[in-house]
């Protein structure tokens, strides 16, 4: 057992929102320094327990304690397009300190902000070119960076920082296959104390222990995310049991189905009953229903059909009657996938398009065993690899510049 002091210690931390809600409810842990994997369904209190320990959320009562300078990397930090190189960085107030000064700017508050840092902007640009970023200027904006780039110069920018300890909030969510990998590899070789609330199984599997926040508690397992899945299905062994005999029920029931199509330059589709998520979900009315949103697509199905259908997707009683505007991106995606798996002719081909965004591990868990049970032909837009692995494709299309490649696996 490790003789390590805690890097982070949460004692009896409860938060409650303005009109009385309990976002965290007592929570108790010991995060030990190293790479620590942050896991929990959506709307379990992930971004508000890292917001929490980061100083950005005022608890109602317990205590947070951290060895060491705290920084966050929030899971929005890509929409902050009027932001800089340099304020990613951190390094903004000082690098216009000294540029003023050079230009002859005499106010002692142009010092004061320098802080005697008169190499700020040397030290910047090797920090980013030991991160493989050394062509970015620090004056360039966010709106120009590629996901990746912007990831990977925070990730910078809190390395610069000399802070012990650094929070990320879902740091692989719309990151190319890429542009994740030069991230693992920028936390695998991470030297200071990572806390990282996501649901990217790959990224998880670097983690050196799991914490879990589950119904109003957070407990926390030495070992990577796949050995913590492993102690969590023994001890629930009845329950994955009956999970186990219905996949094995719709194994035998489906049928041999193409599960990928070749694509070319120029391709024809074969068919006009076409299925399709978009990345954004942006298609469906946040004004209806759950249950509405279903039907729409099979008007005379009895209402019991879709909602045993919605049933299946973890909507089940009053919730079908809840707007969807009002779901989280989770929620959202199973309401569309529902409806365009109820269509009525059946949709003879899917295409999704990044479809585990915003997905939590069991709802992915969800989707992998509709699709499983879909009978029609598949198209997947996906950098998520172990999802990929796991339904069975038969063909992959690799584009890059316009031109289409068949790799033999994925990385």
């Amino acid at each position: 057992m490790s003789t390590q002091k805690p890097a982070v210690v949460i004692d009896g931390l409860t938060l409650r929102w303005p009109d009385g809600a309990i976002a965290l409810d007592g929570l108790d842990a010991a995060l030990n320094p190293g790479r620590t994997g942050l896991v929990g369904t959506n709307g379990a209190g992930k971004t508000t327990l890292l917001r929490v320990v980061a100083g950005d959320l005022a608890r109602t009562s317990g205590s947070v304690s951290a060895r060491g300078q705290v920084r966050y990397l929030p899971q929005q930090i890509t929409v902050q397009t009027d932001a800089t190189v340099a304020d990613l960085l951190g390094v903004r107030e000082r690098l216009d300190a000294l540029r003023a000064i050079e230009s002859g700017d005499a106010d002692p508050r142009r010092f004061e902000a320098l802080a005697d840092d008169w190499g700020v902007e040397e030290r910047a640009r090797a920090a980013l070119g030991i991160n493989g970023l050394s062509d970015l200027d620090l004056d360039r904006r966010v709106a120009t960076l590629s996901g990746g780039e912007t990831v990977a110069t925070t990730m910078t920018g809190i390395s610069l920082s000399g802070a012990e300890i650094a929070l990320l909030d879902e740091p692989t969510n719309d990151l190319d296959r890429e542009a994740r990998h030069r991230l693992y590899d920028l936390i695998a070789s991470w030297r200071g104390t990572l806390l990282v609330a996501s649901h990217d199984l790959e990224l998880l599997d670097l983690m050196d222990e799991t914490a879990d926040l589950r119904e109003g508690s957070l407990t926390v397992y030495g070992g990577r995310y796949s050995a913590f899945q492993e102690h969590v299905e023994r001890e629930q062994a009845a329950a994955e049991q009956a999970l186990t005999t219905a996949e094995q029920r719709l194994r035998t029931e489906k049928q041999v189905r193409p599960r990928a199509v070749d694509q070319e330059p120029y391709a024809t589709a074969l068919t006009t009953r076409i299925g399709y998520l978009p990345q954004r979900l942006d298609h469906l009315d946040d004004d209806l229903t759950i249950l509405e949103t279903v039907r729409r697509t099979r008007p005379e199905a009895e209402p019991e059909k879709a909602r045993a259908t919605l049933a299946g997707f973890g909507f089940r009683g009053d919730v079908v009657h809840r707007r969807v505007g009002d779901v989280s991106g989770g929620e959202r995606f199973r309401v569309a996938l529902a409806a365009v798996l109820l269509a009525d002719p059946p949709n003879q081909l899917l295409v999704l398009d990044e479809p585990t965004n915003n997905l939590d591990i069991a709802t992915v868990e969800q989707v992998l065993a509709a699709l499983d049970a879909y009978r029609g032909a598949l198209i997947v837009v996906s950098h998520d690899d172990a999802f990929l692995a796991r339904l069975d494709i038969d063909t992959y299309v690799h584009i890059e510049n316009g031109r289409f490649s068949r790799p033999r696996r994925l990385r």
